[in-house]
């Protein structure tokens, strides 16, 4: 699947019907978004007047260990089942996971509802669930429900990112995660400024 086939659905982190477009409110960016058009992560755009996001997709799953993501003192020696979509709020030159986060129209894309990303993981005997490789940020009501289903069934879930949410995602997703993994860019405000 495409990213010009993929389903998407309501954003839940949107301020709706501005005069000049939609407000995505998961990351610190706060874009508006004007109908047909979308955020700078690329994936929640403005679809017949209304915010939308993507729906049950994923880009890469993997195994891990927890020491991969890269977290030591949280559940040390386990099994994380790995996933990721697509998109990201920065544009970092020096991107490992380019093809996923910022070129990443023609990369394939995987229908995974929440129900099947926990069977997998279990599959894999997996002890829980990182939401990493692209920004999870872009995603996260996907991954909202993703450890919603998680938890349910007992696995633990790690979010990895670049840490520019916004206070209302942080409100929207903390009950959900048990360990988030910050990735600082550089050391140099006049990056994140951009």
């Amino acid at each position: 699947m495409s990213f010009d086939t993929v389903p998407f659905q309501d954003a839940k982190l949107a301020r709706c019907d501005l005069a000049d477009g939609d407000r995505c409110i998961a990351c610190q960016h706060r874009c508006t978004i004007k109908e047909g058009r979308s955020g700078i992560c690329g994936v929640r755009k403005n679809l017949g007047g209304h915010l939308k996001c993507l729906k049950n997709l994923i880009s890469y799953a993997r195994l891990d260990p927890i020491e991969r993501k890269p977290i030591f003192h949280f559940m040390p020696g386990s099994k994380v089942y790995s996933i990721g979509t697509v998109g990201c709020n920065f544009r970092c030159d020096f991107c490992q996971n380019h093809d996923v986060s910022i070129d990443f129209h023609d990369y394939p894309m995987t229908y995974a509802p929440p129900a099947m990303v926990v069977r997998q993981a279990i599959r894999h005997q997996a002890e829980g669930i990182a939401f990493t490789f692209n920004e999870p940020t872009v995603s996260l009501e996907y991954y909202r429900d993703v450890s919603m289903a998680a938890r349910r069934k007992g696995l633990y879930t790690v979010l990895v990112t670049n840490g520019y949410l916004s206070k209302e995602a942080i409100d929207y997703i903390n009950p959900h995660i048990d360990a988030y993994i910050i990735g600082v860019k550089m050391f140099d405000e006049e990056f994140y400024r951009k």
